[in-house]
């Protein structure tokens, strides 16, 4: 689920890690990861993973993910991710989804996010 998270962060002009021209940083990591396996696939396999936005909070984003060999339901996932300021020391500071960031992750226009999350 992260590298197709990754890859979709790439797609919409995102990144994981985002440092800004005056150093400060911010990231987005996990807070809950949840994945529901419905059949099985095999080492070798070739599967489909798919990706949406479920919902987009004041300072979180929840993916869904969807599993698929060979056109069969594998497994559906669940990742909700939070938008942090990295501290200096290591910490994390949960911060608000600036506006243009959810367009991108949305894919439209929005003047806040909809959440208190």
């Amino acid at each position: 689920m992260e590298s197709v998270e990754h890859e979709f962060l790439r797609a919409v002009g995102l990144h994981v890690l985002e440092r800004l021209p005056d150093g400060v940083e911010y990231s987005w990591p996990r807070v809950s990861v949840g994945c529901d396996y419905s059949s099985t696939a095999r080492f070798g396999d070739e599967l489909d993973v798919s990706l949406a936005v479920a919902a987009v909070g004041r300072s979180s984003v929840t993916y869904e993910f969807t599993f698929a060999c060979d056109g069969r339901l594998v497994a559906e996932g669940r990742v909700v991710a939070v938008r942090c300021r990295l501290q200096p020391g290591g910490g994390l500071q949960s911060v608000a989804i600036p506006s243009d960031v959810v367009s991108r992750l949305t894919g439209r226009s929005q003047s806040a996010p909809s959440d208190s999350r």
